[in-house]
């Protein structure tokens, strides 16, 4: 699994330019429902699993985080 989550962390998450956006904004939670459904699929998981169970998986660090 942790290669998987590798592969998904290169593909998923290169946002270049995030350190301009502006975190307030309501299209950074949309963002991060979307990533969040997107390791979901890659990893096969039920779509009412958790939120906190895929941070969990992808080692802890949620995107809102990344974004800080």
């Amino acid at each position: 699994m942790q290669d998987e989550t590798k592969l998904l962390k290169a593909y998923f998450s290169s946002f270049y330019g995030s350190e301009l956006w502006d975190i307030a904004n309501e299209n950074i939670n949309s963002l991060c429902i979307a990533y969040r459904q997107a390791l979901r699929r890659g990893w096969k998981l039920p779509h009412n699993c958790h939120w906190f169970i895929v941070e969990l998986l992808s080692d802890g660090l949620s995107v809102f985080d990344f974004f800080m």
